[in-house]
């Protein structure tokens, strides 16, 4: 048998430290491995996502008080979890062991109960908060898995808006429009005659097409940006530009579309793709926008939230 270095096989040995080839994988997909901070982004992103869930509970709650059609057993339970996520947002960090899987669990147990009306965010928020309880012994693994999250959300919303074609030929925005919707923030880009004939449009089935201009080349961009962003996340020199581009889908949902809930948790998810500061920066605007939301709904009387 023949020996020396030029033979001899390098020999390893199984080590306690080593990650199991899954997180091996995503790390080096989404480059997690050379990210100390993680556990620190999963700290302000838990601590962001329990006061999220909360403001979500308390969204519902008034709603269904407004329109009076939840039973007052399901009013009590969803108060039950409202104040059991406001519990664990206040609650230190050595409880954090309890407070964490008790969030997952409120959330996905809210998210089922008002099936089959739960809305897409609420089933996001719960996937999140399910992830950091399940995924909090691996920061580097739940950082690569809510980066992932992020790119199907906008490559599945971008797909189905290409296959339905309503985006490309504007018929979403125009409809939405003629019902008095994006009007204080889209509705600048058309002039009076064009969301005139919109608002005309009401009650029929067809006619709702926006001829070409500003706002039809939003439409085009947000299809193509969501199809093609994610994309360009994969790849380690393009990663920084489309994770800057996800994150302002992430803005333009909360703040044109009013999309404040979903909008507000995109972005906060998003900010993973960027350093520890950044990420507590991210969610603790988003809370202020939250509170800023909410005092205008409290100012109104609930005419403009």
């Amino acid at each position: 048998m023949r020996e020396g270095p030029r033979y001899r096989r390098r020999v390893t040995t199984p080590s306690s430290e080593t990650p199991p080839w899954i997180v091996r994988g995503w790390r080096r997909a989404l480059d997690t491995d050379a990210e100390p901070d993680a556990r620190e982004k999963l700290a302000s992103l838990d601590r962001f996502v329990r006061w999220h869930l909360g403001a979500h509970a308390v969204a519902s709650l008034v709603f269904a008080l407004r329109e009076e059609v939840a039973r007052p057993l399901a009013l009590g339970a969803r108060g039950i979890g409202l104040a059991v996520l406001v519990l664990a947002a206040v609650a230190p960090r050595r409880a954090d062991s309890i407070a964490i899987p008790t969030v997952a669990l409120v959330a996905l147990a809210s998210a089922l109960a008002s099936w089959p009306t739960t809305s897409n965010h609420a089933f996001y928020g719960a996937f999140v908060a399910l992830a950091l309880a399940v995924l909090r012994s691996e920061p580097a693994l739940a950082t690569a898995y809510l980066r992932a999250t992020v790119l199907l959300v906008a490559f599945g919303a971008g797909l189905q808006k290409a296959l339905h074609g309503t985006w490309w030929r504007g018929s979403f925005l125009a409809w939405e429009l003629a019902h008095d919707r994006f009007v204080r923030t889209l509705g600048r880009l058309l002039s009076e005659s064009e969301l005139a004939r919109l608002r005309s449009l009401r009650g029929a089935r067809e006619g709702f097409v926006l001829s070409f201009g500003p706002l039809l080349g939003i439409a085009w961009a947000v299809v193509i940006g969501e199809l093609v962003l994610p994309l360009m996340a994969l790849v380690r020199r393009t990663r920084s530009f489309a994770a800057i581009g996800l994150f302002g889908l992430g803005l333009g949902f909360e703040l044109v579309a009013d999309e404040v809930l979903f909008g507000g948790l995109f972005a906060a998810v998003t900010s993973l793709f960027f350093g520890a500061n950044v990420v507590r920066a991210i969610t603790r605007a988003v809370l202020l926008i939250y509170v800023a939301r909410a005092a205008i709904f409290v100012a109104t009387g609930g005419l403009a939230w």
